[in-house]
């Protein structure tokens, strides 16, 4: 790399991809082949003893027409479906709400019992029914109704290694979110076992047994084929696993917590350990206590907690957040969060903890819920009720700020926030609040307003919320029938075609300042492609610092790129040191029409070591002509 120090740091990704494409510039690539299928398992019906149920197709009453909102894919829509009771009874009906995320809106249908709800495109919402064998459909854009199948949807169901009996879905509107298909055969998959279960790619399952002492084993999808096992010996020993994670970045990466056996069977959490399960080769493994495992987005850090956090005697529930680096092997507990939340000038109860650290869709920082109870007196010592401290906050890995989201929400003061799940782009966030107020709704995480919903109705002694099942619309038109993007893996971006260098465009990618670079090209249907950017500068320090000034947004026909199909990782040179983003781009639609555009916004001026770039928004617009 040492024959281009001197061009501009944002024609790297160009130049690099140039030299790493084997097809030569202004051919068209050959066809590129998608990633082995992994077998799917079709719905099954129930061979147990149970009591059959009704085999009925659901039905819906509507109050009125579908407002327009909820025919139109930018907005965000939550659906809210809301049963009497946890219990299949055919004659009970379920109030199914869509809430318009921006202002609050509803609309709101009656249905009869079903055993999930999902999303089937950007204006249909599916019902499975209680056999599991037929969908109603529901077209928001006409208000149309209609009876299909999953096979004839193209639509698989997928769960580990077992076949599905419907009963496993439950009775109140089990949310199942499609992902697409790695197979170009099927079109898209309903996941039943939770998506951490699967390995990036759709064709391996992690599970571990019922008891304390099973081990974590790795199958195959479909086949049911035994990959891995942390305890090939299938013998008793001082040890077992607690917990596991998938990488998103490498399909066979996965992170193992090993515990020892303590008192009682406990847990003694001994280290944590990173395998490739193909190979079944340890990669790495880390001394410590580690709790809630999750990995970054581009898979080269965890997020991880202690089990307890000690302050001032009194032990927590859990522990301080914290986060180790695989590239650099550096830990780093964020001890902040708790003396922001939990001062030491606070009277505080036994219960204190800081639970479900989820990272968020750039990998800078990540959301978390704080709880902890306040003991206060009214003079002279005498004891005022209990108050609850809580709230959803924000922690900015680079500037360590805390951001509290909920703490202008009057409904969300002083409740303890239970479910949360967060709209596709981040934008906002179904919270439920249980306790005296029972409070729920949708949360603006830009302007703080919160739209409540109806409370549910009373459960006999049940949390009101057992019967509340929540799933966002997809924040995006499906960009399968323009073109398709997948996450691609390091290995991807080294072996398929930049789409800049392919139709040498390397030389137009140099902007000083803020502005526009277009471009045109003409593309094969069949044709995959690496979609790239980078920002470099001249160390490492430098860069950090230009990364914080940067918002870099990957835009299909004027609507973002799922992020989590957006892969980012770090790439080093004795010249300049870089940051790269990329998708990848495959599934075009004969004769369409499609605007890419790489748009990057500078907060503030920044130098990269050689030159300095003022605050603003730059861009490559790309315009794609699909042929045969």
């Amino acid at each position: 790399m040492d024959h281009l120090p001197r061009l501009p740091r944002i024609v790297w990704f160009a130049v690099l991809a140039l030299a790493t494409a084997c097809t030569p510039v202004g051919r068209n690539p050959p066809s590129q082949a998608y990633p082995a299928a992994p077998s799917l398992l079709p719905v099954a019906t129930s061979t147990t003893s149970l009591p059959a149920p009704p085999a009925a197709v659901p039905e819906v009453h509507m109050a009125g027409e579908p407002p327009v909102w909820l025919s139109d894919p930018a907005v965000n829509v939550l659906t809210v479906a809301i049963g009497q009771e946890p219990l299949c009874r055919a004659e009970q009906d379920i109030q199914v709400s869509f809430v318009n995320a921006e202002t609050g809106e509803r609309f709101d249908l009656d249905a009869s019992p079903a055993r999930a709800m999902l999303w089937l495109d950007a204006n249909g919402l599916g019902l499975l029914s209680l056999d599991g064998e037929s969908i109603l459909s529901i077209d928001f854009s006409d208000g149309s109704v209609a009876a299909s199948s999953f096979d004839s949807e193209g639509i698989r169901l997928l769960k580990g290694t077992e076949r599905i009996l419907p009963h496993e879905l439950g009775c109140t509107m089990t949310p199942l979110s499609l992902l697409p298909s790695p197979s170009s055969q099927d079109d898209r998959i309903a996941l039943v076992s939770p998506r951490q279960s699967y390995s990036a790619d759709l064709s391996l399952f992690a599970g571990v047994g019922e008891t304390a002492f099973d081990a974590v084993e790795v199958h195959q999808v479909g086949t049911g084929e035994l990959v891995w096992s942390a305890d090939p010996e299938d013998e008793y020993d001082d040890s077992f696993e607690a917990e596991f994670a998938w990488s998103p970045a490498e399909s066979s990466h996965l992170a193992v917590v090993e515990c020892g056996v303590g008192t009682f069977d406990a847990c003694q959490r001994r280290r944590l350990y990173v395998v490739d399960v193909a190979r079944g080769e340890q990669l790495a493994s880390y001394p410590g206590e580690f709790m809630n495992i999750t990995w970054s987005p581009d898979g080269s850090r965890i997020l991880y907690q202690h089990p307890e956090w000690e302050q001032q005697g009194a032990p927590m529930s859990s522990g301080p957040p914290c986060m180790l680096d695989l590239t650099t092997n550096e830990n780093q507990c964020f001890q902040e969060v708790a003396a922001t939340h939990f001062p030491d000038r606070l009277s505080l109860g036994p219960l204190k903890e800081i639970v479900d650290l989820q990272w968020n869709q750039r990998g800078d920082g990540f959301f978390y819920t704080y709880r902890g109870i306040l003991y206060d007196s009214i003079g002279q010592g005498t004891p005022r009720p209990p108050l609850s401290l809580a709230g959803l906050c924000h922690f900015e890995l680079s500037t360590h700020d805390i951001d509290c989201l909920s703490g202008e929400a009057p409904e969300l003061q002083g409740a303890w926030i239970g479910q949360r799940e967060f709209s596709a782009d981040e934008r906002f966030a179904y919270v439920q609040a249980p306790g005296e107020g029972n409070a729920h709704g949708v949360l603006n995480l830009r302007t703080r307003d919160f739209s409540a919903l109806p409370v549910p109705p009373s459960l006999d002694g049940r949390d009101d919320f057992d019967a509340v099942s929540v799933l966002w619309r997809p924040s995006s038109p499906e960009t399968r029938g323009a073109v398709h993007t997948t996450r691609p893996t390091e290995q991807n971006v080294r072996d398929i075609p930049s789409i800049w260098a392919i139709y040498g465009l390397t030389e137009g990618l140099d902007l000083p300042g803020p502005g526009t670079r277009r471009f045109s090209v003409d593309v094969n249907r069949n044709d995959s492609f690496i979609w790239p950017f980078y920002w470099c500068a001249s160390d490492e320090e430098t860069l950090t610092g230009n990364l914080r000034s940067i918002t870099v947004d990957f835009l299909i026909d004027d609507l973002s790129a799922p992020p989590i199909n957006i892969l980012e990782f770090d790439q080093f040179s004795r010249e300049w040191d870089c940051h790269f983003w990329a998708t990848m781009l495959s599934g075009w639609e004969h004769g369409t029409e499609i605007s890419l555009v790489i748009r990057y916004t500078f907060r503030e001026d920044v130098h990269d070591g050689v030159q300095e770039y003022p605050a603003g928004d730059y861009s490559f617009e790309l315009n794609v002509k699909v042929g045969r």
